[in-house]
């Protein structure tokens, strides 16, 4: 599938002789300094539409043209990897459109291509996260596999297989309180009356990312009007079980004005994330409860629509 001077695996780096062919079929960079342009590879055999190939371990994987493969970020093509980012190259399209890519991650491409469109879909571990370009073709040239390389050691080692079922993206796979949460529900005042949060935010939905670190810190972000960012800890606590312990700190937002209903709403959830007490996850469910605030939560699967470009 790649060729590399002789030999029949990768057409070579883009000039840097970084490749270095293994002997179990696999490729890794050395050579490479520390700082600068990545590496690229290219493939030999084109790719036909429907073929599903798989890669790892932290190079950027995709598509490209023999016309535009190219040295460094000179080369053009479409790529997923790295911090989870799409790029073209040598500029990034779109972030966060999947997790961080790192030692033993599967990256796998599905290519799908017609005589006037490219469509890549990218999944990660066993998870869709659905079409990732819809790319024009440009010329009727043919596109084969492309590998980008930013640090010395990186490995890759392409392998075709049957093509995933799945095409549309799916949740992903975090378990207890870290993940992105759509608010379904939000109580408020001593009564917990229900506040409605859907009809303020013009039917928009408010999700609430939680990020969980050692030793009990957690962080909670959400975007209302403004960007909402909170620093919390958690712990348990016999008293409140099955609940744990939850204090949420001050938080940091933009300064934003908006429109009355939507303000309203930001400064309700504000309000009352700082005075929550106790937390839970349960049948997929999250529920924050404090003595005047409570909110209700499912799982958010991120909507992405595809990369509009050119290829």
């Amino acid at each position: 599938m790649w060729s590399c001077g002789s030999a029949s695996h990768h057409r070579g780096d883009d000039g840097s002789n970084a490749v270095k062919n293994l002997t179990d079929g696999a490729f890794t960079i050395t050579g490479k300094p520390s700082k600068g342009s990545p590496v690229n590879a290219l493939g030999t055999i084109p790719l036909t539409s429907g073929q599903y190939f798989e890669d790892g371990d932290g190079p950027f994987i995709g598509v490209g043209k023999l016309e535009s493969f190219a040295q460094g970020y000179k080369c053009k093509g479409l790529l997923f990897g790295g911090p989870g980012n799409l790029s073209n190259g040598s500029a990034l399209m779109k972030g966060e459109f999947g997790e961080q890519v790192s030692k033993g991650s599967v990256v796998g491409i599905l290519f799908e291509m017609t005589s006037d469109l490219v469509t890549l879909t990218v999944y990660q571990d066993g998870r869709c996260l659905g079409p990732a370009f819809t790319a024009k073709r440009q010329e009727k040239g043919q596109l084969f596999p492309l590998v980008q390389a930013k640090s010395d050691g990186d490995t890759f080692r392409i392998a075709f297989k049957a093509p995933p079922a799945v095409r549309s993206r799916e949740a992903g796979s975090q378990e207890g309180f870290e993940g992105s949460w759509a608010i379904e529900k939000m109580m408020v005042g001593p009564e917990l009356g229900e506040y409605p949060l859907s009809t303020k935010m013009n039917e928009k939905p408010v999700v609430l990312k939680v990020t969980t670190g050692p030793n009990g810190a957690v962080r909670m972000g959400a975007k209302v009007v403004n960007v909402l960012n909170f620093s919390a800890s958690s712990s348990a606590d016999a008293s409140l079980a099955p609940f744990d312990a939850l204090t949420v700190n001050p938080g940091i937002s933009t300064m934003m004005a908006g429109p009355e209903p939507m303000m309203d709403a930001e400064s309700k959830l504000s309000t009352g994330l700082q005075g929550a007490r106790k937390w839970i996850v349960s049948k997929g469910q999250l529920l924050i409860n404090g003595p005047t605030f409570e909110i209700s939560c499912a799982r958010h699967v991120e909507s992405f629509e595809p990369v509009d470009t050119e290829i």
